[in-house]
């Protein structure tokens, strides 16, 4: 298999987790429908959900576009990814700052550190790819 074709079929499986991802995770009874949360804050994790599914949506557009610029298109979407990876990353190692946590007694469950370990592989995937690129 040509490594252009499975450098876009890795960032384009990512792409579709990081936007199926905060929809499974946050669009249901633990976030948005969870009575204990205020208006205010189910707001914004619907806001939230929904840009991070648009933000997939057209970073997935550009992975498959047909050329030219290609490769500069796909360092666009990797630059995008990336970033949403690492403001995830940046909440996550300083959640102790601002009080918060990745689970809550009246939803979410601690996962640990799955998601991180997770982010983690895809990250040396595609380094991987971009030297084959």
């Amino acid at each position: 298999m040509d490594a252009r074709l499975t450098a876009r079929g890795l960032l384009t499986l990512y792409c579709v987790l990081q936007g199926i991802g905060p929809l499974a995770i946050d669009l249901n009874r633990t976030h948005a429908a969870n009575p204990l949360w205020t208006s205010h804050a189910r707001f914004h994790v619907v806001w939230q959900s929904l840009s991070q599914l648009l933000i997939c949506i057209c970073a997935c557009v550009l992975i498959w576009w047909p050329q030219p610029a290609d490769l500069q298109r796909f360092y666009s979407v990797v630059s995008l990814m990336t970033a949403s990876l690492f403001s995830f990353l940046f909440a996550f190692f300083c959640r102790k700052l601002y009080g918060g946590s990745l689970s809550d007694h009246n939803g979410i469950r601690p996962l640990g550190f799955i998601s991180t370990v997770r982010y983690s592989s895809l990250i040396s995937i595609w380094s991987q790819s971009w030297l084959d690129w």
